[in-house]
């Protein structure tokens, strides 16, 4: 996988309003804006991609959102049972209520798709 960005350099400094703090003369560290920065990864398959993202949505209890990221992955290639097995770590990482709300709509999209 390759992560590029336009926000700052190779092996640069990441600038002070990307960052989560930044120096200050008088504190030593102060918050800073925590901008998020351009990123962009490739050498990763779409399916990949998209299965991360039903994981993250998944995770921050996000399901209108959840449901668009499993038609994405099921177009990307993703199989139910590799969908199945990134809603397995859901409920060890995130919980058995988070898991249990992206279960029922990840069976709900799968029986619109006639994979289940």
């Amino acid at each position: 996988m390759r992560l590029t960005s336009t926000a700052f350099a190779d092996n640069g400094r990441i600038p002070a309003d990307l960052a989560f703090c930044a120096s200050d003369p008088a504190a030593h560290v102060k918050l800073s804006e925590n901008m998020n920065p351009d990123l962009r990864w490739s050498d990763v398959p779409a399916g990949m991609k998209s299965l991360v993202m039903v994981g993250m949505m998944a995770g921050a209890g996000h399901p209108n959102e959840l449901r668009v990221h499993l038609n994405g992955a099921l177009k990307n290639g993703a199989t139910p049972e590799q969908i199945q097995e990134v809603l397995l770590l859901l409920a060890l990482y995130c919980g058995i209520p988070a898991a249990n709300q992206a279960h029922a709509i990840a069976v709900e999209v799968l029986r619109e798709h006639g994979k289940m």
